[in-house]
């Protein structure tokens, strides 16, 4: 049997960078991933995912984020190329909305770069939009987006590099932990370790069933006739919330689409490993008059979508915490659809709860306590 300081099950986003922060402090570690690396099967694949440092969800997002800037630069420059590319974000809410009193409770907490716009003066400086006069809207000059894919290889082949084993193709099939360790059973291998970390996302229901619904989202991309509006280095990321729904999209990167979808909602999955592979009348039937009001004619038809599993918490917040009946056993999903952007800091705050039992970083939010207590409510 082999035996590891740290076993870490998933390598997606949030698993590949535990992995990296654990070898980089000289810790004997293995990952093991159900699919092949890079999989297409959970909600880290893809060309891009939204970067922001100004929060609606909570403030207390911020201070995590302004750590998990500073490690994006850090593993660029280690990796040797570009990860996070910040054009700019414009949010774009009615006023009174979720977005707009929370990006208003979020700038009066932090001291974050900003600016509030008329929805006449966003349209004066983007031209692109066709933003109604009933929308208020604000400028991050800090948003951008992550190169996903990128992400997840480099933190993967950095932690390799400092000795990390990866076993991609090997699905966990048994988790028992005692005084002495936590023995890992995989289908091809049996492993031990003084610690292990759980970052299985949306696939967590098998090992901690109730903590995280799966939740099937498909994301679009359209042509655009004239590619040169939407250029990623002078068009922004966007955010919008109408009638109670969320919407984002990106520049082009492919100097011919871009990237839209719509956040809310989306098709519970009783087993993510069943993903209805069709497209279905309800994935588009919001996004693409919301778009069309938006954009006008400058969005043509649908080039190409696909599918990304949510692993969607009850109060929408991380769980990055000890299991607290195995307090061998680190937890670190629940990303709900904004967790990327968080891979780098994760990975250090799971590495904290392993080697240090805590982590200063780590907002109360974020604890199985703050999950509980907003159940009960």
């Amino acid at each position: 049997m082999k035996t590891y300081d740290v076993i870490v099950i998933g390598a997606g986003g949030w698993g590949s960078a535990t992995l990296y922060h654990l070898a980089r402090r000289g810790l004997q570690v293995c990952g093991i991933e159900q699919f092949g690396l890079g999989h297409d099967r959970g909600s880290s694949h893809g060309e891009s995912r939204v970067i922001r440092m100004a929060y609606f969800q909570h403030p207390d997002y911020v201070p995590v984020l302004r750590r998990a800037y500073e490690l994006w630069r850090e593993l660029e420059t280690e990796a040797g190329q570009r990860l996070m590319t910040l054009p700019g974000l414009l949010c774009i809410g009615e006023p009174g909305s979720g977005l707009i009193r929370g990006l208003e409770a979020c700038y009066a907490t932090h001291d974050l770069p900003h600016e509030r716009w008329t929805a006449a003066e966003a349209r004066r400086r983007y031209r692109q939009f066709q933003i109604g006069d009933e929308f208020t809207c604000y400028w991050d000059s800090l948003g951008g987006y992550l190169n996903a894919d990128a992400s997840v290889r480099a933190h993967q082949q950095l932690a390799q590099r400092r000795g990390a084993v990866l076993f991609p193709g090997e699905q966990v099939t048994g988790l028992d932990a005692s005084e002495k360790g936590v023995t890992v059973h995989t289908t091809a291998r049996t492993l031990h370790a003084a610690r292990v970390v759980v970052t299985t996302g949306a696939f967590s229901g098998s090992l901690y069933p109730g903590l995280v619904a799966p939740v099937r989202k498909v994301l679009f991309w359209y042509r655009i006739p004239q590619p040169e509006g939407f250029d990623p280095g002078r068009f922004p990321v966007w955010i919008a919330q109408a009638s109670g729904l969320n919407y984002y999209g990106f520049p082009t990167l492919d100097g011919a689409t871009v990237k839209c979808a719509e956040d809310t909602g989306g098709q519970a999955l009783a087993n993510p490993r069943e993903i209805p592979p069709k497209l279905q009348p309800e994935d588009e039937g919001k996004l693409r008059p919301f778009l069309d009001s938006l954009f006008g004619a400058q969005i043509g038809e649908r080039a190409a979508f696909k599918t990304c599993i949510y692993e969607t918490a009850k109060n929408l917040d991380f769980i990055v915490d000890h299991d607290p009946t195995r307090p061998s056993v680190v937890l670190a999903f629940g990303g709900s659809g904004h967790g990327f952007k968080f891979c780098s800091v994760i990975g250090e705050m799971a590495a904290d709860l392993v080697e240090k039992g805590q982590s200063k970083l780590r907002p109360d939010l974020f604890t199985l306590r703050d999950h509980r207590s907003h159940q009960s409510r």
